[in-house]
């Protein structure tokens, strides 16, 4: 073939085609002395291809490489876990001592589970298992540290609960006070945790199943409705009373949810006083104590 004789398009036809395969010879050559090149070398190569990437790539600061990219799959078997060990220190077995008969001497006998309310040992239980035939007028312990504080009996309200304080107390003794959920927020189907236990700490697991609720008028002061252009009178929902698909024993207390906070008491089978009439009568009963102080 004469040169000389191939037409302009001709030309540029022949320019491609000889471009082209010495891209292809020049890419392959590359490749291969990367592949024999030191790591030195090939380091180099990749921070100079990544500091060229970041330029080219608008609106974009910093180039992050992710590495060992593991994802953590949490199971509700976790939060079950977590809620109990973050609750099983608040438990406290209440106990007092009753006559035995057959060998004539006192012997110490269970009488329910509470909850420590505050680090200063206030409790809160379930009141029937103080109204029991003969426990009225007993005396009420708790083991402390290896050692039995008495407990004094706060019987001035007639609620489904009731609470006990400590009769004395060392100045360095605290104790692992509950943490406490918002029991008005509570959805239907919700996954609950029931803890409790006479000897040792027994769960069970479930559901919310109904929410008994009503309907309340809060009475504003005037300096609140000037403040915040409320009315005087305000409706609210309340939930009164919460039920599970749960049967658990007498000795079983709290209700808790998966975040690990208490949303109520046992009150009777399946059936649990929320968490937040609790804290207000708690709240109402520790104002008046210091108003009195």
């Amino acid at each position: 073939m004469n040169l000389n004789e191939l037409n302009p398009t001709q030309i540029i036809l022949l320019t491609l085609l000889i471009s082209f395969v010495t891209s292809i010879a020049t890419g392959i050559v590359t490749v291969s002395l990367v592949n024999q090149a030191p790591p030195v070398v090939t380091d180099t190569i990749h921070k100079v291809y990544e500091k060229t990437i970041e330029k080219i790539v608008p609106g974009e600061q910093t180039a992050t490489v992710i590495e060992n990219n593991n994802t953590i799959i949490v199971s509700e078997e976790d939060f079950i876990i977590e809620a109990v060990n973050k609750n099983s220190e608040s438990l406290v077995r209440i106990y007092t001592y009753v006559e035995n008969k057959e060998e004539e001497e006192m012997v110490k006998e269970f009488v329910g589970v509470g909850l420590f309310m505050s680090e200063e040992g206030d409790i809160v239980a379930q009141r029937k298992d103080f109204i029991k035939e003969g426990l009225e007028e007993k005396d009420y312990f708790i083991s402390f540290n290896e050692q039995e504080i008495k407990l004094i009996l706060d019987n001035s309200a007639e609620n489904d609960f009731i609470f006990l304080g400590l009769e004395e107390l060392g100045e360095s003794s605290t104790f692992s006070n509950i943490d406490m959920g918002d029991s008005d927020s509570l959805k239907l189907g919700q996954s609950i945790i029931v803890l409790g236990g006479e000897d040792t700490d027994m769960i069970l697991t479930g559901i919310i199943s109904n929410l008994v609720r009503n309907k309340i008028i809060i009475n504003k002061t005037e300096e609140d409705v000037i403040d915040l252009k409320l009315s005087l009178e305000q409706e609210k929902i309340i939930v009164e009373k919460i039920e599970t698909n749960l049967n658990p024993r007498n000795s079983m207390v709290a209700l808790i949810d998966m975040d690990g906070k208490i949303i109520g008491i046992k009150l009777d089978g399946g059936i649990f006083t929320p968490i937040n009439i609790i804290k207000e009568t708690f709240d109402i009963k520790k104002s008046l104590a210091t108003t009195e102080e």
